[in-house]
């Protein structure tokens, strides 16, 4: 698909805030040939891609007397090239430290970018 020069323009200045590498994983079902038995197997989608992360984080809103807690509001930036899949297991790579996260729904797809909004993956910070 060909660009206009204004998306074109927009797309080329997000894409130089990329600072981060993502590698994409997503589900499939797999039987073994030998028990029969399907389970899941995760299997790469795209590997090294440029990204960015982007944190918000909000009060908390109860009061409780219990420990303070805060939400945080994590999307993944990413080109719109690239077809993430519902429920995706992505780890992205900022500097040397690499986490894990779970895709927490549909990507918002725009012609100059797409936005994932991901959950910490908890088994895998």
């Amino acid at each position: 698909m060909k660009l206009s020069i204004p998306v074109k323009s927009a797309r080329d200045a997000i894409e130089a805030l990329y600072s981060d590498t993502c590698t994409i994983y997503q589900y499939e079902k797999k039987t073994d040939a030998v028990t029969h038995i399907t389970g899941s197997a995760r299997s790469v989608v795209v590997e090294n891609w440029p990204c960015r992360l982007s944190f918000s984080s909000y009060p908390a809103t109860t009061d409780d007397r219990a420990a303070d807690h805060v939400s945080q509001t994590i999307q993944l930036f990413l080109s719109p090239d690239i077809i993430v899949p519902p429920g995706a297991y992505i780890e992205v790579t900022r500097g040397a430290q690499t986490t894990a996260y779970r895709n927490s729904g549909k990507p918002a797809v725009y012609a100059t970018h797409q936005e994932i909004e991901l959950i910490l993956d908890a088994e895998h910070p």
